[in-house]
């Protein structure tokens, strides 16, 4: 295998994605790299408009343009005008650079990040990290943050409140369950999806929720209103944090909302620069009887659009997600 191919493929495995579905594919054509979407790695129901698939593209993408430059390349690259399952999503090329690498910083990172949906210890972030974190914010997107406790607690509230509503909708139930991995004894365990150790789960926890996930226990009850109860913990639905970000795009088209899956890698890169870790909250923003409430919260303007909820923060060292084989991730055919 060529080196340089080595290396993207090791940086692209290693993008974030919604249930950890590593939507993408990736075809090797020398000087080119095509980016395409794995169809069979959507979420249909949680994610009907493809907006989520775009930000993981964007965030692959961020990692490849990152290695490519710290290897000594200028990189250069086009997205699609249009989500098309028959067509290239980006197109990636490089030349040789005459200059010196960028600061490796935010390369570094692609190994360190990692999502945590632990609790996070009290201590507030620190003033620098979000300078940074400003500083990383690309021209199409705005970053709003989150640090009164009241609020935080507000936001996580609703949180577990649009859960609970998710829950009812029986597809997108479904689909979540299907991206569990309850048990080791899974044997997609080390491939994909969300795994309980990733959840924070303890066995007992990880065999209860499957037991309450599957389609009999849901669907009675959902008939008799008692889904509410399976997110009452609000602490465990969404966490304590010293911080809450919301990060906004101004427009919906499909280059802007792989620009804004870039702008999200390049901030929770940022973030671990400086030892933080982060946790999508995205189910306040995907019901709309909170998404208003949310978006007043952080004080959003109208014309803009959400991209993510997360929380930021410090806290122990949380289990890895598991990652698809870099042949599984690489695209041969013609």
């Amino acid at each position: 295998m060529d080196p340089l191919l080595a290396h993207i493929l090791d940086a692209a495995g290693r993008a974030p994605s919604a249930h950890n579905t590593q939507p993408w594919l990736l075809r090797w054509l020398g000087a080119v790299l095509e980016v395409r979407v794995n169809r069979g790695r959507c979420l249909p129901a949680a994610d009907p408009s493809y907006v989520d698939i775009l930000h993981s593209l964007g965030a692959m993408l961020e990692n490849v343009l990152l290695t490519l430059a710290h290897l000594g390349y200028t990189p250069s690259y086009r997205v699609a005008e249009n989500m098309d399952f028959d067509s290239p999503m980006a197109l990636v090329w490089w030349r040789k650079s005459k200059e010196a690498p960028p600061d490796p910083a935010l390369y570094r990172m692609i190994p360190i990040r990692c999502t945590s949906r632990l609790r996070y210890f009290p201590e507030p972030v620190e003033p620098a990290a979000l300078d940074a974190l400003r500083a990383a914010v690309g021209p199409l997107c705005a970053l709003h943050f989150l640090t009164n406790a009241e609020a935080i607690s507000e936001v996580r509230a609703l949180v577990a409140e649009a859960t609970a509503e998710l829950l009812t909708e029986r597809h997108t139930a479904m689909e979540l369950r299907e991206w569990i991995r309850f048990s080791s004894h899974d044997r997609r365990w080390y491939r994909d999806g969300l795994t309980a150790a990733c959840l924070g789960w303890k066995p007992w926890e990880a065999a209860a929720a499957k037991l309450m996930l599957s389609p009999a226990v849901l669907r009675f009850l959902t008939r008799w209103g008692l889904h509410h109860t399976l997110c009452a913990n609000v602490d465990q639905q969404a966490p304590p944090a010293p911080a809450l970000c919301l990060l906004m795009v101004e427009t919906e088209s499909c280059a802007a909302r792989i620009e804004a899956g870039r702008c999200l890698q390049r901030l929770w890169l940022t973030a671990a620069r400086f030892g933080l870790v982060t946790h999508p909250l995205n189910s306040a923003l995907d019901v709309s009887s909170t998404r208003e409430r949310v978006l007043e919260i952080f004080h959003t303007l109208p014309i803009q659009h959400h991209v993510n909820l997360f929380r930021l923060g410090k806290s122990a060292a949380p289990a890895r997600s598991p990652r698809l084989p870099a042949d599984e991730i690489l695209y041969t055919n013609a």
